[in-house]
């Protein structure tokens, strides 16, 4: 596993608020922290990786769609945090998260 990663995960767990899906939190085989969500209206996932800083790939497939969406980045990327807020409608990483 890697730590950091899991690290990263388990704080990204006390951003959320009790209106957000609960999340499955798990460990994938490469290692990386994972986190999924499943709300009525769409599977979401964020995985941790640490290489050489905090990277998270972002992914989101609606229920009434066969139309997946995915991003990939630097955790404090003002791209990630808007893919974040906007697409999985989750708490965005701050700027201090790593």
């Amino acid at each position: 596993p890697m730590p950091r990663a899991i690290n990263a995960a388990l704080r990204y767990l006390t951003f959320l608020q009790p209106w957000h899906p609960n999340p499955l939190a798990t460990i994938n085989r490469e290692g990386e922290a994972v986190l999924e969500f499943d709300d009525n209206d769409a599977f979401s996932s964020i995985h941790f990786r640490d290489e050489n800083g905090l990277i998270v790939e972002l992914y989101r497939r609606p229920k009434d769609s066969q139309q997946s969406i995915y991003k990939e980045g630097v955790a404090q990327d003002a791209e990630v945090n808007s893919f974040i807020l906007e697409k999985l409608k989750l708490p965005i990483l701050p700027h201090d998260f790593v």
